[in-house]
């Protein structure tokens, strides 16, 4: 996982290359296990980046988030109603 230093959202985790990254998979089962136990729950966003095809008008990537080669990792609040 790389941390890149000119991301200015706080969510903002990292960025990994694979979507097979040991790391994403281990941070997904750590939030869904505490998420059991927490009352404010934790989501975690993956955003598609550097995509092979290209973008379209509204910013995402063309194809799908298979398309893209980096994935960024956010960590948000769960909507709660």
């Amino acid at each position: 996982m790389i941390r890149k230093p000119n991301h200015f959202s706080s969510s903002y985790i990292g960025t990994v290359d694979s979507l097979d990254d040991q790391l994403l998979s281990l941070y997904r089962a750590k939030i869904s296990y505490e998420n059991k136990y927490r009352t404010r729950k934790k989501r975690v966003v993956l955003r598609g980046r550097k995509p092979k095809t290209g973008y379209d008008f509204g910013g995402n990537v063309i194809g799908g988030m298979l398309n893209a080669t980096e994935w960024d990792i956010y960590l948000y609040d769960r909507y709660e109603r």
